[in-house]
């Protein structure tokens, strides 16, 4: 399985950090677009299918073009917290993003942005959620807390998954 493939394009990297989006030209390490998530704050976590850039931190997803960044839709959860796990289900008419972050899990409608249905999992807590499903893709961060002694700082890494079933 490969870890990472959906994260880079030939050579394009995409990366999501402090509520924004980015696209690196991996020739030069020009940046070629960034866009500001609105209400984003935090790890931003990535999922990337077919043309779109699925994009979720804490207060807000969206939805851009892969290409240039252009915002497709900008959905605000003011109470989703990162990390932020994503899962593009592709089984459902229209595609269904599940968003989960601190014990709240959502779904959303993937080619829109609408706000379908809200679970809050009560009796399980604020811990982290993974997330998978029938024909989806998966973006999961993993956060750990590194410290040298002196100093103590937070490092995220992502995790994405592709059906085996589909060929992108």
């Amino acid at each position: 399985m490969d870890l990472f493939r959906g994260m880079t394009d030939q050579r394009w990297l995409y990366i999501g950090t402090a509520g924004h989006v980015a696209c690196i030209d991996q020739t030069h390490g020009h940046e070629v677009w960034r866009t500001a998530i609105e209400n984003g704050r935090g790890l931003t976590t990535l999922l990337i299918r077919r043309g779109r850039i699925y994009a979720g931190c804490g207060g807000a997803v969206v939805c851009l073009d892969q290409g240039d960044g252009a915002l497709a839709w900008h959905t605000r959860i003011k109470t989703l917290q990162t990390p932020v796990a994503l899962c593009l289900d592709e089984g459902v008419p229209g595609g269904q993003l599940l968003i989960a972050g601190s014990g709240l899990l959502f779904g959303l409608a993937a080619d829109h942005g609408t706000l379908i249905w809200t679970n809050e999992l009560k009796g399980l807590g604020y811990s982290p959620i993974c997330l998978n499903a029938p024909h989806a893709v998966v973006s999961q961060p993993s956060v750990q807390r590194v410290s040298s002694g002196k100093t103590t700082r937070i490092e995220a890494t992502a995790f994405s998954q592709t059906d085996p079933t589909t060929d992108e």
